[in-house]
């Protein structure tokens, strides 16, 4: 495998674990606030199926997505990728 392929797959798999981290961050914090999916979604602006498969990790959200969900949790998308980037 070419040494380009290698870091485009860690960093894919780095990425995959922040999205990881980011979506139980924010599913945790839907729960603690018991917030249904079609609540944020409303909250968000955004689609309930949108929000939902998001946050099942059926699907990799935009970073509009991402913001739009934290926001209506009242959280600050930053701060969770940032303490997911600590965790390694």
């Amino acid at each position: 495998m070419p040494p380009s392929c290698i870091k485009l797959t860690l960093k894919q798999t780095v990425g995959q674990k922040i999205n990881h981290h980011v979506m139980d961050a924010l599913r945790e914090a839907a729960s603690r606030q018991e917030m249904s999916f079609e609540e944020i979604a409303r909250v968000a602006g955004l689609d309930r199926s949108t929000v939902s498969r998001s946050l099942r990790k059926e699907r990799n959200p935009s970073l509009w997505v991402a913001v739009d969900i934290a926001d209506a949790l009242g959280l600050s998308l930053s701060d969770i990728v940032r303490d997911a980037e600590e965790k390694g």
